[in-house]
This record gives C-alpha cells, sequence and structure tokens, in this order.
C-alpha cells in the first residue's frame, strides 16, 4: 500500500484532470470545434505536467514510509511506472532546461541510477551511471551457545542492511566452534562449521555454537604410594 501511494496519486489526478478537459471541450464546442481542440489540448497538457508533479512529490513524501515497509525485506514484483519512465516524466518536464531532477524510491544497500539526454532530432546521448548506497540499519540477533565469544558485533546492534560485516568466534578453552548459524526471516541461509562474513539482512538471526572438547582427567590421590604396606602386631 506504502509504496503503491504515489501510483495512486496519479491515477486520481488523471482522472480528475481527463474528466475536466472533456467537460471544457464540450462547453468549448458550443462556438467551434477548433475551439474545443484548442480547450482540450491545453487541459491535457497542463493535466500531464502537474501529475507528474504530482507524482515526484508524492515520492518525495512517502520516501520515509517507504523505506520502513521495505525494512521487511524486498517488495514483490507489481505493475506500476519504471525508474525509466519517471524519469522520463522528469525530462519532459526539464525540456529546454539544462538542468533537471527527479525523486525515485531506494532498495537497501546499492543503487545504480542511470540518465541519457534525448535532443530534438531524437539524438541519444551517452548513457551516464552514478551507484549509490541507501543506507538501512536493523538490529541482529545473535545468539552464543557455549563457552566462547563473538567479536564484530552485539545482540541487538543496529548493522547496515546490504553491508557486509567480519565477526570473529573465539572458543573458550577446551571448546572448539562447532555450528555458525545464519538465518533470515526463519530460513536457513548459512550453516558451516568456521566463521565468515556476515551480509547483513532484515530479520538476521546469528547462532554460534561452541563445543566443549576437552577430554575430562582424574587422579588418585590417596593412596599417595604405588606399594601397600601391611603389618601384622
Amino acid at each position: 500500500m506504502a509504496l503503491g501511494a504515489p501510483g495512486e496519486a496519479v491515477r486520481v489526478s488523471a482522472l480528475t484532470w481527463g474528466i475536466g478537459a472533456v467537460f471544457f471541450a464540450m462547453l468549448g464546442a458550443t462556438e467551434s470545434v477548433s475551439a474545443a481542440a484548442y480547450i482540450f489540448s491545453a487541459v491535457i497538457l497542463g493535466g500531464i505536467t502537474t501529475t507528474a508533479v504530482w507524482y515526484l512529490i508524492a515520492e518525495r513524501i512517502m520516501r520515509p514510509v517507504s523505506a520502513r515497509a521495505l525494512d521487511g525485506g524486498p517488495a514483490g514484483h507489481r505493475s506500476g511506472p519504471s525508474i525509466q519512465l519517471r524519469l522520463a516524466m522528469a525530462w519532459t518536464l526539464a525540456t529546454g532546461t539544462t538542468n533537471w531532477n527527479a525523486a525515485v524510491t531506494l532498495a537497501p544497500g546499492t543503487n545504480v541510477i542511470s540518465a541519457y539526454a534525448v535532443d530534438t532530432s531524437s539524438n541519444l546521448s551517452l548513457t551516464v551511471s552514478q551507484k549509490m548506497f541507501y543506507a538501512v540499519s536493523a538490529p541482529i540477533t545473535l545468539n552464543i551457545v557455549g563457552k566462547g565469544t563473538v567479536s564484530g558485533a552485539t545482540n541487538g546492534q543496529l548493522l547496515v542492511i546490504g553491508k557486509s560485516y567480519t565477526l570473529t568466534a573465539t572458543p573458550g578453552a577446551g571448546c572448539v566452534l562447532s555450528n555458525w548459524l545464519v538465518q533470515v526471516n526463519g530460513g536457513t541461509v548459512l550453516s558451516t562449521n568456521k566463521a565468515g562474513p556476515l551480509d547483513m539482512a532484515s530479520n538476521l538471526v546469528l547462532t554460534v555454537t561452541f563445543a566443549d572438547v576437552q577430554l575430562p582427567t582424574v587422579t588418585i590421590t590417596r593412596p599417595s604410594s604405588r606399594s601397600v604396606t601391611n603389618t601384622h602386631a
């Protein structure tokens, strides 16, 4: 719902302008057909411009809500305008200028923004791209079973989603690392017997298990000598 709010705003705006264009064109038709066509074209062009601006404003307003919605994981597929189409709307508004801007909804992690220019003869410029990292943090759940420690993160610490972290497991005396279990949303991502890089994700649980492998020892303290003397009175 949150991710589709800008699209819903566009549909409402486009419908309103469309109805207005038809209504005023019908009024203009009482004078002449050319007047009706002129009024219809003017209203439609104004509607396209207003709707495009409203879409960008709605995306900007809903950006914090979209970020919260994406904290739970990637959004499912839904139909809607692609980033290229959204940038095309901004390009339409920027015709005849040397500067333009567009609001896009970033996904947690690395995002790639690409853009190109088209002149009045339909010649395309080279496509330029820029990488940016959208930092969204989430707490990690760290469980330690057995005698040992884990450094590099603590239970409940906020880590950036999509970023790789190096954690180190140090077994206690007489213990070894027996299992390094990474789970996301209840599903197992990695299960091994050695520590490795951790790619942070939302709802990530790391369980580190140390096993005691030290053999027990026993000592006889009495009698202290290997020989026993039996003395009779």
